[in-house]
């Protein structure tokens, strides 16, 4: 009786084990696949970006006044090469399709052009989605604080 108890403990035990090992495979297959399908916005690289240097140099309020409008534009710098980037990487794709295209049959070149069409859609909705973040992310940038539009001095800043 005491080594069927010891048995059953053993297996509940290692049982855990492997559904925890399954859960953790899962979840993190799933949060490292919405990452690359979905990197950070402008604002989110901008904002981690921005804490990071607060966190680990303790940055003084003037040095964060001076400094954030530096983040700034450094993550609008990196979204125009991620963009321009991703527009060669559609043009070299349906350069590449075009040339696969002439070894297929009509029937897999018909395939082939829905493929090329829900990659175009999929790229569409991204980058509407995108854009969305960044126009949310500049109409947040023109508001201070407390949630008031900022105002504009002589130079439009």
């Amino acid at each position: 009786m005491h080594t069927l108890l010891s048995w059953k403990i053993i297996a509940c035990a290692v049982g855990i084990f492997v559904a925890g090992g399954i859960t953790g495979g899962v979840v993190g297959k799933a949060v490292s696949d919405a990452r690359i399908k979905y990197p950070p916005s402008r604002s989110d690289y901008a904002g981690r970006m921005f804490s990071k240097l607060q966190e680990m140099l303790e940055l003084t309020p003037e040095q964060e006044r001076t400094i954030k409008p530096i983040v700034d534009e450094t993550s609008a710098q990196l979204r125009t090469i991620q963009l321009a980037t991703m527009n060669q990487a559609a043009d070299i794709l349906s350069e590449s399709n075009t040339l696969i295209a002439s070894e297929l049959t009509p029937t897999q070149q018909k395939k082939l052009r829905e493929m090329e069409r829900e990659r175009r859609e999929r790229m569409k909705k991204w980058g509407r989605e995108r854009s969305s973040d960044d126009r949310k992310d500049h109409k947040e940038s023109d508001r201070d604080g407390d949630g008031k539009k900022k105002e504009k001095d002589r130079d439009g800043d």
